[in-house]
């Protein structure tokens, strides 16, 4: 299982997003278990997923989004140089 955005690119780790206009970047995808513990507790709480951290000069959020293919807020912006 693939997850993707809207625009439907892949989402992988470390891709630069804006989620409601903020800039911040994927944290974990989480298809399934694969033995990590952050990786399964979400899974088995919340299912597939993605984990999205903004980073602001005032603040610091962090949310998981199920189906991140539905949310038209969470935007692909590119790639890190590792992905």
């Amino acid at each position: 299982m693939m997850l993707r955005y809207k625009s439907g690119e892949e989402i992988r780790l470390g891709d630069h997003v804006t989620f409601g206009g903020n800039a911040g970047a994927i944290g974990l995808v989480v298809v399934g278990p694969t033995g990590d513990r952050d990786n399964d507790w979400q899974f088995e709480t919340n299912g597939p997923g993605v984990l999205v951290v903004e980073a602001t000069p005032t603040s610091f959020t962090r949310v998981y989004l199920r189906n991140p293919e539905t949310k038209s807020e969470l935007l692909f912006v590119s790639r890190t140089k590792n992905g």
